[in-house]
Protein backbone atom coordinates (compact mmCIF):
# COMPACT_ATOMS: atom_id res chain seq x y z
CA UNK A 1 0.00 0.00 0.00
CA UNK A 2 1.52 3.44 -0.91
CA UNK A 3 1.33 6.04 1.53
CA UNK A 4 0.50 10.12 0.83
CA UNK A 5 3.49 12.08 0.58
CA UNK A 6 3.57 16.31 0.51
CA UNK A 7 5.64 16.04 -2.41
CA UNK A 8 3.37 14.67 -4.25
CA UNK A 9 1.68 18.41 -3.86
CA UNK A 10 4.40 19.81 -5.48
CA UNK A 11 3.83 21.21 -9.01
CA UNK A 12 6.95 22.05 -10.41
CA UNK A 13 6.30 25.83 -12.13
CA UNK A 14 9.31 26.54 -13.48
CA UNK A 15 12.63 24.49 -13.33
CA UNK A 16 13.76 24.51 -9.87
CA UNK A 17 10.60 25.95 -8.47
CA UNK A 18 7.70 23.91 -7.21
CA UNK A 19 4.57 25.14 -5.38
CA UNK A 20 3.12 23.46 -3.01
CA UNK A 21 -0.55 23.20 -3.45
CA UNK A 22 -4.36 22.39 -1.39
CA UNK A 23 -7.66 22.92 -2.90
CA UNK A 24 -7.46 26.36 -1.67
CA UNK A 25 -4.19 27.15 -3.89
CA UNK A 26 -0.70 27.37 -3.17
CA UNK A 27 0.25 26.99 -0.22
CA UNK A 28 4.26 27.25 0.28
CA UNK A 29 6.69 27.51 -2.61
CA UNK A 30 10.13 25.19 -2.70
CA UNK A 31 12.97 26.57 -4.68
CA UNK A 32 16.12 24.75 -5.42
CA UNK A 33 19.42 26.44 -4.65
CA UNK A 34 23.17 25.76 -4.90
CA UNK A 35 25.63 27.85 -2.20
CA UNK A 36 29.63 27.30 -2.48
CA UNK A 37 28.75 24.32 -4.36
CA UNK A 38 26.50 22.81 -2.20
CA UNK A 39 22.75 22.00 -3.69
CA UNK A 40 19.75 22.33 -1.60
CA UNK A 41 16.29 23.73 -1.20
CA UNK A 42 14.64 26.32 0.38
CA UNK A 43 11.08 26.18 1.90
CA UNK A 44 9.12 29.03 2.58
CA UNK A 45 5.24 30.17 2.45
CA UNK A 46 3.30 31.28 0.04
CA UNK A 47 1.15 33.62 2.20
CA UNK A 48 2.38 37.25 2.03
CA UNK A 49 5.03 38.72 3.94
CA UNK A 50 6.87 35.01 2.59
CA UNK A 51 8.27 33.53 5.87
CA UNK A 52 11.28 30.97 5.70
CA UNK A 53 10.56 27.24 6.58
CA UNK A 54 14.09 26.26 6.31
CA UNK A 55 16.70 24.99 4.23
CA UNK A 56 16.74 21.67 3.38
CA UNK A 57 19.11 18.61 1.54
CA UNK A 58 16.19 17.10 -0.42
CA UNK A 59 13.01 17.97 -2.47
CA UNK A 60 11.15 15.77 -0.07
CA UNK A 61 12.72 17.10 3.33
CA UNK A 62 11.33 20.94 2.00
CA UNK A 63 8.25 19.37 1.02
CA UNK A 64 7.31 17.82 4.23
CA UNK A 65 9.17 20.77 6.03
CA UNK A 66 6.57 23.21 4.06
CA UNK A 67 3.42 21.02 4.49
CA UNK A 68 4.11 20.35 8.59
CA UNK A 69 4.01 24.04 8.88
CA UNK A 70 1.10 24.84 6.70
CA UNK A 71 -0.82 21.96 8.93
CA UNK A 72 0.17 23.56 12.47
CA UNK A 73 -0.97 26.82 11.18
CA UNK A 74 -4.20 26.03 10.89
CA UNK A 75 -4.19 23.74 14.20
CA UNK A 76 -5.14 25.41 17.23
CA UNK A 77 -2.42 27.43 19.21
CA UNK A 78 -3.05 26.77 23.03
CA UNK A 79 -1.69 29.54 25.16
CA UNK A 80 1.72 28.02 26.68
CA UNK A 81 0.70 28.58 29.99
CA UNK A 82 -1.97 26.24 29.70
CA UNK A 83 0.42 23.12 28.55
CA UNK A 84 3.26 24.41 30.73
CA UNK A 85 3.58 24.24 34.26
CA UNK A 86 3.73 26.70 36.20
CA UNK A 87 7.74 26.64 38.04
CA UNK A 88 7.79 30.43 39.00
CA UNK A 89 6.64 29.43 42.61
CA UNK A 90 4.57 32.47 42.83
CA UNK A 91 0.61 31.91 43.57
CA UNK A 92 -1.57 33.01 41.14
CA UNK A 93 -4.84 34.66 42.38
CA UNK A 94 -8.03 34.86 40.34
CA UNK A 95 -10.23 38.40 40.14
Amino acid sequence: MSRWHPILAADEVEVGVWHLVAQTGVYAIVRVLEVGGERGYRATTHAQPRQLVGYYRTLRAACEAAHRDYVGRHSPQPDPMSIYPDLSHTRRTSN
